[in-house]
């Protein structure tokens, strides 16, 4: 579905500069870094079992831990995507890996409830703008007749993780303990925070070629430094709910999530639980 698209010049006289394959390495840094945020909100609902029992947890308290991370998640949205634009999809995207790794590792080594929950908090402030980074990242390197396939990739990467790392992470969780989970994750997002600084730049700061720069370009991608987006107002948020079009996405996003989070939460603690899968 990912293929470089690099074309070899021709020894002929006036042949078609060398088109590199930039943007595709770019996606691929946003999959890895999608399929380590997916990880690290939702181990949780296969460590639940145990931090249920280590904490001393019924079923509603449980139900708050799972909530925390969605508060923060939800009110840092729109403060996540302000900071992209003042600050850059490399400078933010680093310190969101950073923040959410830092905030996983420290689930693993708290000893108390409120400071677990807290952690949770904490992730979700700094997960916040990873997707908003998405999309900026694809805006600027895809032209709009690639768009569609490179969005769902990176939205596949959500599910990668999760469903064919479970065997080794309910076994770790039974073997090394739910902390291990947490701490184990947590190191491998903070290694990726560098991947990520020292391989990401944006078109007009990348080795990308002009023939591929012309591609996207012409495509619609806005690899130029020089443009610059709207500035942030609170009338433009009011402005949003006064369109059908967004009301129905506002539902169906709801609706969809909704159902998703029970299968990162709940649904791996009843796998834990009643089939005994940890």
């Amino acid at each position: 579905m990912l293929q470089n698209d690099t074309v070899a010049p021709t020894p002929m006289a006036g042949a078609m500069p060398r088109r590199t394959g930039t943007r595709f390495r770019m996606l691929w840094l946003i999959i890895i870094a999608v399929t380590i945020n997916y990880l690290d909100r939702a181990i949780i609902g296969i460590a639940a079992p145990g931090i249920r029992h280590d904490f001393g947890l019924n079923a509603a308290a449980l139900g708050l831990v799972f909530s925390a991370f969605g508060w923060t998640y939800l009110l840092f949205q729109m403060p996540g995507g302000i900071a992209l634009d003042r600050f850059g999809n490399r400078v933010v995207y680093t310190v969101a890996l950073i923040g959410w790794s830092i905030f996983t590792f420290l689930q693993g080594i708290v000893g108390g409830i409120g400071a677990f929950v807290g952690m949770r908090l904490g992730l979700g402030v700094f997960e916040a703008p990873c997707f908003p980074a998405n999309s900026n990242v694809v805006g600027m390197w895809f032209p709009r007749a690639e768009r569609g396939r490179a969005i769902s990739a990176y939205t596949a990467a959500e599910y990668v993780g999760l469903g064919f790392l479970s065997p080794l992470l309910f076994w770790m969780m039974a073997h090394l303990g739910w902390r291990s989970l947490f701490l184990s994750t947590g190191l491998i997002g903070i290694v990726f925070a560098a991947v990520w600084w020292f391989f990401y730049r944006d078109p007009y700061a990348s080795k990308a070629s002009e023939s591929e720069i012309a591609h996207i370009e012409a495509g619609g991608g806005l690899v130029r430094k020089e443009v610059v987006g709207t500035r942030f107002e609170l009338r433009h948020v009011r402005e949003l709910f006064r369109h059908r079009q967004m009301w129905g996405l506002f539902i169906g996003q709801f609706s969809v999530y909704s159902t998703f989070v029970f299968f990162l939460t709940w649904f791996p603690t009843y796998l834990a639980t009643q089939r005994h899968m940890a």
